[in-house]
């Protein structure tokens, strides 16, 4: 029997109370699936220095929040981060592709970093610095840097993280005008949260996977920048 639990990106005691309810319950948890997100509009005149704050609060830091408060729960799991073609690198500039691509990268450096265009936001200089003037884009790209590196930070423990893109779906947030419906997305997400041996999927990228746990695959941002 299914049964939904409040979860709120922005509210961290609700973080919380999601993860006491799941342990008191059930004591562990296969999978975690962070589908959460936020977009403005194009056409919202919200400053976009406030655009900038708000997407990466809920799609970056809160995503952050949620992975770290469950990972206790996770035995021998799974993470599923549904990214977006958004967040190519081609975005960025190379400095900062190199950066987001390196295997050395800490969660504390790219918390670091996606602050850091938040603040060049403030004074109009993010893009002549090298980020993207959209604040969805960076912040489904700090997703994707994010995967990696919980990736490759929790291989050891048996926990498979992957971050994928589900292609345009129809939601209130994409619009309707999307070729895909939400159940279309949502099955890719299904297959790859409850595929057996995740591994094999490497040779399977027509639905973008972009993070796998193993130096066996080719991990990370592939040549098209997702």
């Amino acid at each position: 029997m299914s049964r939904y639990l409040q979860l709120d990106l922005e509210d961290n005691s609700s973080i919380t109370s999601a993860v006491e309810a799941i342990s008191k319950e059930h004591g562990k948890l296969d999978v975690l699936v962070n589908n959460a997100g936020f977009a403005f509009k194009n056409a919202s005149t919200v400053p976009f220095q406030e655009q900038a704050e708000v997407t990466n609060r809920i799609n970056y830091f809160g995503t952050l929040t949620v992975i770290n408060a469950f990972i206790p729960l996770l035995r021998n799991g799974r993470i599923v981060n549904v990214a977006s073609l958004g967040g190519k690198l081609s975005k960025v500039s190379e400095e900062h592709q190199k950066k987001l691509t390196s295997p050395h990268l800490s969660l504390e450096e790219l918390s670091a970093y996606i602050n850091e265009f938040i603040e060049k936001t403030k004074t109009n200089s993010h893009q002549e610095a090298g980020y993207s003037n959209s604040a969805y884009c960076m912040s489904k790209l700090g997703m994707i840097a994010l995967s990696n590196i919980f990736a490759r930070e929790l291989a050891g423990d048996n926990i498979a993280v992957v971050s994928m893109c589900p292609g345009w779906c129809k939601t209130d947030m994409a619009g309707t005008n999307a070729p895909k419906t939400a159940a279309d997305g949502a099955d890719i997400v299904t297959y790859l949260a409850t595929r057996d041996n995740i591994m094999e999927l490497s040779e399977k990228r027509e639905f973008c996977i972009v993070t796998m746990p193993s130096d066996k695959v080719d991990a990370g941002f592939d040549e098209e920048g997702i």
